[in-house]
């Protein structure tokens, strides 16, 4: 039977059948677990199976003649397959090598099968670009050019072979000695840095090996971190030196564990939405609580700047963890829009032997770039340091736990924290500034507002007051400015005991926010929002330091509003359920904070009234994010909502945090 009677008889195999239809190369050699990489993930992907070995992220694994293999393009969203080659058809600027297994969704089988019909009438006067073709290819390469969309699924470290050019045999060996074990090896994601990568990951496997071998699932494993990190937040409370020491074990192994979870739920398959929104929760309630009980001893020990010094350190991680959220959020969003239209653009008939992109520029490179250079690999890995990724951070946190000094331990986390965050939200911001037009992003996010889960304006905590006075839209940067100014004024009004120019400031600001924050916020530099709010509103409950309100008071009040900021964005991204409007949200806090400041000053009983008013506004956070947890997750708690769970935190994909 000829290529072209097989591709009629596949298109009538689409057509009748139901449920998703898997197409492999006949000759294709690869494991059982290897499959699992595309047929067993969250989601109903119309995916083919991929091989990237010039991550440069990645381990490098043994090549079989890669050179000869089939090649392909995916686009700048790491996902979307934009040109499949083929022995007669040429890719330009390739990236990816095809392993040759299929996986399309039900719903496209129709399109699909539709597609393979029309290249059958097609190719049947093209000999030339049938002969010595590979089906499977042929096949691939139809849907790629025919426009329908195709993900690239990434496959993990495992053997694998298949017919190249030359009809001689290409793949990859596997980092493992058996299936299992390098399905093991693939349990292990991308996205750490140079300190995960290098010296947690291997020592989580192990313990991943002992968690399988005994059937601990990975919410228990998180909850087994989280408990681990209580303890070690305990320890450092007593300000003994060998609590100390102990603590900064712990915390490693605290690191070690948090790594588990998500080992044991890609290798069990076990993906949980709730189990991400858990392990990302439970990493801030870790590190909160060793900042609290630092600040604790350094006021026991008469330093009385260590709860200022504990703030600001909450505050500037808080601030970078929202900075890359937002950031990554915005881009996604103008990938996934440039995707499409790149895809739209690309499109091309089965009979050119080159895609568009060759086409355009032919001297275009057609194979693999060459493997990334131990200069390049080293730049690559310094760049990761410097975003100080978790592991970083607690590495940190664990060496200065040595010194026996609070302050130390506070300084060390304010600064490398700080750094990150300059490194990361200024280099976007520059590159934002050589953007020709700031809003020519404009169309593509107000064309994605009508589907706005897990967006940025949801995110950003704007209460009902803002929304109800944000009724004209005002310029973005002109507004933010401000906000900046009101916020000031309340900081200098606490400072100085002006409560009337507070109040009058608030009452400013909801405006202000309303009018610059409301959906669909879509400026080219909007995604600076989040932390920026996030930074003011703590920076004016922090002044209430200056009426000698408890530091730890404060502290608490601020992590009871991160809490409700992460709490609401990992349930947005996880579960894609915002839930009803906030009661109060950022505006209509601060509003409170001015009001209790003016009633405060006016009786005389400062601190007492501030206090309260405080504990008041933890319960209303608290209460308000606790219900909206259990509205988000009461329904069906372990559905997965996005084959981007599969890493089971939120930190771990697209994100250079965690």
């Amino acid at each position: 039977m000829s290529t072209v009677d097989d591709l009629g008889r596949l298109a009538e195999l689409a057509a009748d059948g139901s449920g998703p239809l898997v197409l492999a190369d006949a000759e294709l050699r690869i494991s059982l677990p290897a499959v699992l990489d595309l047929l067993d993930v969250p989601g109903d992907p119309t995916a083919a199976l991929v091989a990237d070995p010039r991550n440069i992220e990645a381990p490098r694994q043994p090549e079989v003649d890669l050179d000869r293999a089939t090649v392909l393009r995916v686009g700048v969203d790491g996902r979307t397959i934009e040109s499949a080659g083929s022995v007669r058809h040429r890719v330009g600027e390739p990236n990816r090598v095809s392993v040759g297994l299929l996986r399309v969704r039900a719903a496209d089988r129709d399109r699909a099968a539709e597609l393979w019909r029309t290249a059958v009438d097609e190719l049947a006067g093209h000999p030339e670009l049938i002969t010595g073709n590979n089906l499977f290819d042929l096949a691939l390469l139809i849907l790629v050019r025919g426009g329908l969309p195709l993900g690239g699924q990434p496959l993990g470290y495992y053997d694998w072979s298949r017919p190249g050019r030359d009809h001689s045999h290409v793949g990859q060996r596997g980092l493992g000695s058996s299936p299992w074990r390098q399905r093991l090896r693939s349990a292990s994601r991308l996205g750490d840095g140079a300190y995960s990568a290098a010296v947690v990951r291997p020592l989580s496997r192990l313990g991943t090996r002992l968690a399988l071998r005994i059937g601990l699932t990975p919410n228990v494993i998180t909850a087994i971190s989280l408990g681990v990190g209580i303890v070690a937040g305990l320890l450092i409370l007593t300000g003994t030196g060998w609590a100390w020491v102990a603590a900064a074990v712990l915390l490693q192994l605290a690191l070690v564990i948090d790594c588990m979870d998500g080992e044991v739920a890609r290798f069990t398959r076990r993906f949980s939405a709730f189990g991400g929104w858990l392990d990302g929760i439970g990493d801030r309630i870790k590190e909160y609580l060793v900042f609290a009980a630092v600040a604790a001893v350094g006021v026991r020990d008469g330093h009385s700047s260590a709860w200022l010094l504990a703030i600001i350190a909450m505050v500037i991680v808080t601030a970078r963890h929202l900075e890359d959220y937002a950031y990554t959020d915005r881009t996604t969003v103008l990938r996934a829009a440039g995707a499409a239209d790149r895809a739209r653009a690309l499109l091309r008939s089965i009979l050119d032997p080159v895609d568009a992109g060759l086409a355009a520029d032919p001297s275009a490179r057609t194979s693999l770039p060459a493997p990334a250079s131990r200069n390049q690999r080293i730049s690559f890995w310094v760049k990761k340091i410097a975003h100080v990724p978790i592991a970083e951070r607690y590495l940190i946190l664990s060496l200065t736990l040595l010194t026996r000094q609070p302050l130390w331990v506070l300084i060390a986390a304010i600064a490398v924290s700080a750094f990150a965050l300059a490194w990361t939200a200024g280099g976007r911001f520059l590159r934002a500034l050589k953007t020709p037009d700031l809003s020519a992003s404009q169309g593509a996010m107000a064309t994605s507002a009508a589907d706005r889960s897990g967006e940025l304006d949801d995110q950003l905590d704007v209460g009902r007051l803002a929304r109800f006075a944000g009724v004209v839209r005002i310029p973005y940067l002109i507004c933010v400015a401000v906000m900046i100014g009101c916020w000031l004024a309340m900081i200098l009004g606490i400072c100085l005991g002006w409560w009337l120019l507070t109040l009058i400031a608030a009452v400013v600001l909801i405006f202000a926010v309303g009018g610059t924050l409301r959906a669909p916020l879509v400026h080219g530099l909007g995604w600076l929002a989040l932390p920026l709010v996030w930074i003011a509103e703590a920076a004016v409950i922090s002044a209430l330091l200056a009426d000698e309100v408890a530091g730890l008071l404060i502290f608490v009040t601020l992590a009871a509003i991160a809490y409700r900021r992460y709490e609401l964005i990992y349930s947005i991204r996880l579960r894609g359920r915002m839930g009803p409007a906030p009661l109060l949200g950022l505006d209509g806090r601060l509003l409170l904070v001015a009001v209790l400041f003016a009633i405060a000053q006016l009786n005389g009983n400062v601190v007492e009234i501030l206090s309260w008013g405080l504990v008041l506004l933890t319960t209303e956070t608290l209460v308000e994010a606790v219900t909206g947890t259990l509205r988000r997750w009461r329904a069906r708690p372990g559905a997965v909502t996005d084959t981007a769970q599969a890493n089971r935190s939120p930190e771990a994909n697209r994100s250079n945090e965690e």
